[in-house]
């Protein structure tokens, strides 16, 4: 009796400590946002968007409205919200907590908590793998601490920080092949639903794990996949290996040649377009044909159908409302994010370039980053694993276990999709097509994933996996207590970030005033999604008027987002719309007049408009910046789109540093 109250002590205080750990991570390395949770958050851009997501499903369901549709955005046709990057579930989870504490403070909260349960569960996942408590506890460091997840932090998408949904689907899924079992399968159909509901394009990254897991189990461990080869290929068993990897390549190659070749004869003709998606049908029969054989895969298939009973009920209508808003925007058969396979590839110097924030390197590497990102986003680069990680997977390569090697071939699985389409170094492309390209071709809505970039968080899970295995075994100085604490000071000072940036959550009075203006409605300048630094915090605005909006912001839209703009030029000349994306043709106010479709306004009630002042504000905060500023290259745009409000609406009634409002026409007149 005695032995099983010390066993049950020393799991709870394990894992009491993995929390503690985690929690004092969080803090330390977002610090000191603990200390204004409730007037400012990490990040800036898109980071207004998921703070607005969270208002709108408070504000949807406490008014019996669907909170994936609005028309507070993009007033007054609205806009399907089904692929904004939303996050359902974070949304919801945080009503309560602003119902206590406010927006702000809510939408922190949960960023803590994301991150401190995600480390946590790569902990649980990494601790069944290796059945070792400190190295595991190391392990969820690396998952939820490293240089891809401050990206995301800075970058303020919320939905792509490391969520606990991955590791505990994959927990479930081991799990569930040495033990099959209704508990573990349930548990992996309800980690999966909840994973689709915080963020689709991680439902799909852990899905192509699944796929991969199930392929090594079926063909790779069994041994079918080389007798597959051997017997199609002309591979010399007694050949060294090289030899034999390089004649696999050769017929990848000419395979994925023969697939591009028939994907563009298919989709010259429309109605063709979907006999592509027959190759995927076929790979899944050989699949469950092989796995029918496998007596160590069959037990585990019906549990599976549990898993997925489970899935389809909990996420089946959100998944279904999102495919038929993809269906309903986009040409019949034709992947959505083709070209992101390329240009939100990761570069493979990126893997080896140290952290952009890191506090020794980080001056030095950021023109690199600056220059291997153009045109996307920096922090699509960060995919730095760091220095320490990648030494433990070398040993593991050249002397770990099965198990360590395992995780280690995943890890290199990710590495790979991460790159995209085509191999890219330096910002320089050679022709030399990737696995992406075919999965984009050949699995559908597999374009949901628009940044292969970020199969770097799997990459990462697979790695701490990996490190913890090694560690399990290593020694420095003789001492095991060396290995880990040398490992962890390494990694700290590879992971922690030197710089943060933070956004202001002041809100200006004058929009509690406006609240009283119901009935009415704003358009928002610019109302076109030209960049995400411009006019993207009036989402956050409309937290407190809480008034239609013609314009907005989102992360994918469609040619019916701005129909009402485009056919009203009175508001269109105003909205500074362009396609090209090139901020040297970027004009925030096109000239034009009140007299030509002037009767727009009133008809739709669009009473004012809102204008955000391109002033540079920067308040230190010791290693820290507050920075409320906008693009310094925007300032003489700005200045000129001001003076042609004020020449057609007149003068702001009120103006700060922030923002100006106009009033458009009065109701009175």
């Amino acid at each position: 009796m005695s032995h099983l109250i010390r066993q049950l002590w020393r799991n709870f205080h394990i894992h009491l400590l993995a929390l503690i750990s985690y929690s004092s991570m969080a803090i330390i390395f977002t610090y000191p946002l603990v200390l204004h949770l409730a007037d400012m958050i990490p990040g800036c851009c898109d980071v207004w968007l998921f703070v607005w997501d969270f208002w709108w499903f408070k504000y949807a369901l406490s008014h019996s409205l669907n909170p994936l549709f609005t028309t507070h955005m993009f007033y007054p046709l609205g806009a399907n919200l089904a692929a904004i990057t939303a996050t359902p579930l974070n949304a919801i989870i945080s009503i309560p907590l602003q119902s206590a504490f406010g927006l702000p403070a809510a939408f922190n909260l949960i960023l803590l908590f994301e991150i401190i349960l995600g480390a946590y569960a790569a902990f649980l996942l990494i601790r069944h793998i290796s059945k070792d408590d400190w190295a595991s506890m190391l392990g969820g460091v690396v998952y939820a601490f490293n240089p891809y997840v401050v990206g995301k932090i800075m970058a303020g998408h919320l939905n792509l920080l490391p969520t606990p949904f991955i590791p505990l689907s994959i927990l479930f899924l081991l799990k569930l092949f040495e033990r099959p079992n209704p508990r573990d399968a349930g548990l992996l159909g309800l980690s999966m639903a909840f994973l689709a509901y915080t963020e689709l394009q991680y439902f799909a990254l852990t899905s192509i794990f699944f796929l991969l897991f199930m392929a090594y189990k079926l063909w790779v461990e069994t041994g079918e996949l080389q007798k597959f080869l051997w017997r199609t290929l002309p591979i010399d068993k007694s050949a060294p290996l090289w030899v034999q990897a390089l004649v696999c390549l050769c017929a990848a190659y000419f395979f994925l040649g023969c697939v591009f070749i028939v994907y563009y004869i298919v989709y010259t003709v429309p109605w063709l377009s979907y006999l592509i998606y027959i190759v995927p049908i076929l790979l899944f029969s050989f699949a469950l044909n092989s796995a029918l054989k496998n007596p160590e895969v069959k037990p585990v298939l019906g549990y599976i159908t549990i898993s997925l009973l489970v899935f389809t009920i909990l996420a089946g209508p959100f998944i279904a409302y999102t495919a038929l808003y993809f269906f309903q925007s986009t040409p019949a058969g034709l992947p959505v994010g083709f070209g992101g396979q390329v240009v939100y590839s990761a570069d493979l110097l990126a893997f080896i370039l140290p952290s952009y924030y890191s506090p020794i390197f980080g001056d030095a590497v950021r023109p690199i980053y600056a220059y291997i990102s153009v045109p996307v986003n920096i922090m699509e680069q960060v995919v730095f694993p760091g220095y320490s990680v990648l030494l433990l997977a070398y040993f593991a390569w050249r002397s770990g276990g099965k198990d360590a090697r395992f995780w280690l071939m995943f890890a290199s699985a990710f590495a790979i999709l991460s790159l995209g389409g085509i191999l890219i170094i330096a910002n320089i492309p050679f022709p030399v097509p990737l696995p992406n390209l075919i999965l984009e071709l050949l699995i559908p809505f597999y374009s949901i994933i628009r940044v292969p970039s970020r199969f770097a968080l799997l990459m990462m899970l697979s790695l701490a996996a990996v490190c913890a295995l090694v560690l399990k075994t290593l020694k420095f100085q003789d001492s095991r207590w060396g290995a880990l604490l040398l490992f962890l000071l390494l990694i700290l000072i590879e992971y922690y970030p030197a710089t943060l940036q933070f956004s202001s959550m002041a809100m200006p009075q004058i929009f509690q005033a406006l609240a009283n203006e119901r009935g009415s409605a704003v358009l928002a300048v610019p109302t076109g999604m030209i960049d995400a630094m411009i006019g993207i915090k009036q989402l956050y605005y409309q937290t407190a008027h809480g008034l239609p909006m013609v314009g907005g912001y989102l992360s994918r839209s469609t040619n019916n987002t701005y129909q009402f703009i485009n056919a009203n030029p009175a508001i269109s000349q105003l909205a500074g719309i362009t396609d090209s994306g090139n901020s040297s043709s970027f004009q925030l106010c096109k000239p034009t007049t009140l007299e030509y479709g002037k009767g727009i306004f009133p008809n739709y009630k669009i009473k004012y408009a809102i204008f955000p002042n391109y002033s540079n504000q920067e308040v230190n905060l010791g290693r820290y910046s507050l920075d409320n500023a906008y693009r310094p290259e925007y300032a003489k745009e700005a200045s000129e789109c001001s003076q042609l409000l004020s020449t057609l609406f007149g003068q702001p009634i009120y103006t700060d540093n922030e923002v100006s409002i106009y009033q458009i026409y009065n109701a009175s007149n």
